[in-house]
Parts: structure tokens; sequence; C-alpha cells
């Protein structure tokens, strides 16, 4: 009976030890990398980052994300006001809505997505 006890305890830590979810994110704040007529993509790093079962300062690295722009995405300001694709440019800070939550990790497939709403936080100084 005892055995059987000590097995059950240890097996019951060893899947909470070894068993790791990523969280499904819906939304998230990045600065644009690049933009075209229907795409941004933006650094997710410190999205992958909090969204992965490793740490340290190389896990936030580097990280873009391709989100997909269509023409139900609404591009808002930071009032609500409509924007166009034109608007965002390369260094803005901006927080994304995607079309449906998923885990956003490592994997090139998982940082692509459709993204529902775009807001411009805050835009890039102009150059000079």
């Amino acid at each position: 009976m005892l055995k059987y006890m000590l097995m059950i305890v240890f097996s019951t830590f060893l899947l909470c030890g070894c068993s790791y979810s990523e969280e499904k994110i819906s939304t998230f704040e990045g600065q644009i990398d690049y933009v075209s007529g229907k795409q941004i993509k933006v650094d997710c790093s410190n999205t992958v980052a909090a969204n992965s079962e490793e740490s340290g300062d190389q896990v936030g690295v580097g990280y873009i994300c391709f989100a997909a722009i269509n023409g139900q995405t609404k591009l808002e300001d930071n009032n609500g006001n409509s924007l166009s694709i034109n608007d965002f440019t390369i260094e803005d800070k901006i927080k994304i809505f995607l079309e449906s939550p998923k885990n956003i990790g490592k994997s090139l497939e998982s940082r692509k997505f459709t993204a529902s709403k775009v807001i411009l936080i805050k835009a890039s100084p102009a150059p000079k």
C-alpha cells in the first residue's frame, strides 16, 4: 500500500513538473519591423519570452511576428480614429489584436496570424 501511494505521489510530481502549456495570446504590443499593404512584421520577442518555458536573456532576442492585414482588419490610433496601412511605419509602437487567440512561440508557424485590429500606440519620430 505504501509503495502504491509513493508511486502515485511520484507520478503526480513527475507529470506536474514535465507538463507545460503555452498561454494562448489574443493581443500583444511590439515595435514595427516592416510594413507592406497586406502584412505588418512586428518584434514579438517579449511575447515569445513570456510564453516560453525557458528563461534567460537569449529567449527574447530577435523574434518577428507576421500579422496579415485584410479588409476586415481595423487600423486605428489611440483615440479610435481610423487609419490606413500607410499611416504605420517602421519603429512605430503598436498593439495587435489577433483574429483568434493562439500560442505564440519560437516556431515560425506560431508567429504567423491574421490581425483583427491594429492600434498605433506611439508613432516613430519623423526622419530629419
